[in-house]
């Protein structure tokens, strides 16, 4: 057998069965969490992001040839701002950091493992699947960015998380999870852009700024992302 983090599975790797592994498995995650933050007393900061968020805005010295409009983040942020107090945002513990470098695949046993522990608090519970979601698609998995596999993969996550059979999760109860995953993933763009696109960057990580630019619009205009 072999253990692998999924970022270095070859791009089309992960689909099907692994795929629907990985979102059972985050589910077992939050609900282990649960139990984990109940006895550590855990404190609230579901809107840590926004606050980071907002200190980069203020703070950062942005890259002129990326961003033209200097007011470009400050717009964006105060209207996500709007949009996560109205959307009603549910709120658990979360990994906080799974980028795919911290999602290992073990081949003999068949299991997902998470690593990188360290951030572990209260967040948005789409936070972790937006972060998840996104990075697949950026790396351009054609299979995990197919019409509708992503609404049949967070329904999978439900129904684990909520230990309910996948024809118990209402489509009304869906659609609204969608849309807070949906802005999970434009505030977790939103800060990833203003930590890389900083005066003086390189050109790889100005490449990446556009990439990541270019699916907040996509997303945004509900073109792509969540389907």
């Amino acid at each position: 057998g072999y253990i692998v983090d999924v970022s270095e599975l070859r791009q089309g790797h992960l689909n099907g069965h692994l795929s629907m592994l990985l979102a059972s498995s985050l589910a077992n995650l939050h609900r282990k969490l649960r139990v984990i933050g109940r006895s550590c007393k855990l404190e609230y900061h579901e809107s840590a992001q926004i606050k980071e968020i907002r200190h980069l805005v203020e703070n950062r010295r942005m890259n002129p040839d990326l961003i033209q409009d200097s007011n470009y983040f400050r717009m964006e942020l105060e209207e996500l701002e709007i949009r996560c107090s109205q959307g009603r945002m549910e709120t658990i513990v979360c990994h906080n950091d799974l980028r795919l470098s911290n999602i290992f695949y073990t081949s003999d046993q068949g299991k997902v493992l998470f690593a990188g522990l360290e951030n572990v608090g209260y967040s948005w519970q789409g936070w972790d699947i937006a972060v998840v979601l996104t990075h697949i698609v950026m790396r351009g998995d054609q299979f995990f960015s197919a019409k509708g596999f992503q609404s049949n993969w967070i329904r999978s996550y439900l129904a684990q998380y909520e230990q309910v059979h996948l024809t118990e999760i209402p489509n009304s109860r869906l659609k609204q999870f969608i849309s807070q995953v949906h802005l999970c993933c434009l505030v977790y763009l939103l800060r990833e852009m203003l930590l890389v696109s900083r005066d003086g960057a390189s050109e790889e990580e100005n490449k990446h700024v556009t990439m990541m630019y270019n699916l907040y619009r996509q997303i945004k205009c509900n073109i792509i992302g969540i389907n």
